[in-house]
């Protein structure tokens, strides 16, 4: 299994995310969502990330805006804008 930072473009700045590949051909895509004040990197996502990968599927595990390593600010998020 292969983890791959990435980074995208959104109305709050760039947003940080981690794409797990699994070993063989992808069974489809799972992307996850973390709490409000939460991260991609909690404990529970990298497992999720992780186990899925094992299960052959590609995982994208991102920070919103204001979150983790993505650009924003916490206080200017709302949970429409998520």
């Amino acid at each position: 299994m292969k983890q791959e930072s990435v980074s995208f473009p959104s109305p709050s700045g760039k947003l940080a995310g981690v794409i797990h590949h699994p070993a063989n051909e992808s069974s489809g895509c799972i992307i996850t969502s973390h709490g409000l004040l939460s991260s991609k990197d909690s404990d529970k996502f990298i497992e999720l990330g992780e186990r899925f990968a094992e299960e052959g599927f590609t995982v994208l595990r991102f920070d919103f805006g204001g979150c983790g390593e993505s650009e924003g600010v916490l206080a200017d998020t709302t949970v429409t804008g998520r």
